[in-house]
């Protein structure tokens, strides 16, 4: 199993075995059973802060001799897999220092962006773009302040109390900002789905919150997608076709909008 709740979909007796695989994990973490390397992956949101801090030194020390074996040996990871870099300038910083792009006033919409780690840390050029192309809709777009990891990575190898103090921050601090009439919108598509889907079991189905922001989250392009926003486009070529390979966290919980 690597989680990607491919079972939830496409198996007919639709048992989400990745949920399942989390709790065992946390049964084991429970029992003292945790590697060193279960919790660099669940603490990727302060691992790549620590790197973005530090950029460009994390990447001028993968290039030296040994650091592929040295990897291997403490965390698990290939010698030969190339290891995130991170960004000095993180996309919270860009999206701080700007001007909204479309007023609120005569926006379409409203949108939070939630600031995932991926995007904030090591790509924030997508998370560039998926400002601009939101922008371009007509979409008033802010940053989500306020707000800690999703949380995702502490799910997916089991440390389901980080995840779960994580979900009832986030959750404390968008559900009422959604109740206002704000869309949130995550850009990296399994952070997206933990806040529609992986929420409300963690919290509760009954925990208002946690509901209100699960039917007020979306992936960029589902977001596009769901309100007809790509209408309100001008493409450079109006002919030209796009399409989308939606996520296998999406395509689960039905969210994927594939085109």
């Amino acid at each position: 199993c690597i989680g990607c709740k491919g079972c939830a979909r496409d198996c007919p007796s639709e048992v989400d075995m990745s949920k399942l695989k989390a709790e065992i994990q946390h049964q084991r973490h429970q029992d003292g059973k945790t590697t060193l390397r279960d919790r660099l992956f669940a603490e990727v949101d302060r691992v790549s802060a620590l790197g973005s801090a530090l950029a460009p030194l994390p990447r001028l020390l993968q290039r030296l001799p040994g650091s592929g074996l040295i990897a291997e040996k403490l965390f698990g990871i290939a010698r030969e897999r190339d290891l995130p870099t991170f960004r000095r300038e993180t996309l919270v910083d860009w999206l701080s220092e700007r001007d909204p792009g479309v007023d609120p006033g005569v926006a379409t919409r409203k949108a939070l962006l939630f600031p995932d780690t991926f995007t904030n840390y090591s790509n924030p050029e997508i998370g560039k773009a998926a400002v601009r192309v939101l922008e371009a809709a007509g979409v008033h777009v802010t940053l989500a302040e306020g707000v800690t990891a999703s949380g995702r990575p502490s799910f997916s190898k089991g440390f389901l109390d980080v995840a779960r103090e994580r979900a009832e921050t986030n959750v404390e601090t968008l559900a009422p900002l959604v109740a206002r009439g704000w869309d949130v919108v995550v850009v990296e598509p399994s952070d997206a789905v933990m806040m529609q889907s992986d929420y409300p079991d963690l919290l509760g189905h009954d925990h208002g919150g946690a509901t209100t922001l699960a039917s007020g989250t979306f992936g960029v392009c589902e977001y596009l997608d769901r309100f007809a926003l790509d209408s309100e486009i001008q493409w450079a070529d109006p002919d030209e076709a796009l399409t989308y390979h939606g996520h296998c966290h999406q395509k689960a919980v039905t969210k994927d909008h594939h085109a």
